[in-house]
């Protein structure tokens, strides 16, 4: 399976440039006020999904260096990677 990579740093950035944008007083009346509000939307899902996929990365990680000890955290560790992998693909 292919991997999408997010640049959560850029994301946030481009984030904060619309939030700024749309704090203007007047940002409604700009012509870009509608797009720029539909970003936000989509940087704020893509934020989101983002942060949640870090997270899960990290536990499978974890969860794998665990699962390869070998003993009763091994299989504890077993259950978490298939817990992290079903929540990863609802």
């Amino acid at each position: 399976m292919a991997k999408i990579s997010l640049n959560l740093h850029e994301l946030q950035s481009e984030k904060e440039l619309i939030e700024d944008f749309l704090s203007q007083p007047n940002a409604y009346n700009n012509p870009e006020f509608t797009a720029k509000s539909k970003r936000l939307a989509e940087l704020n899902t893509l934020i989101e999904k983002a942060t949640l996929i870090k997270s899960l990365e990290s536990q499978l990680i974890e969860a794998k260096e665990l699962a390869d000890s070998g003993d009763e955290l091994a299989e504890i560790a077993k259950q978490g990677i298939i817990d992290i992998i079903r929540n990863a693909c609802p």
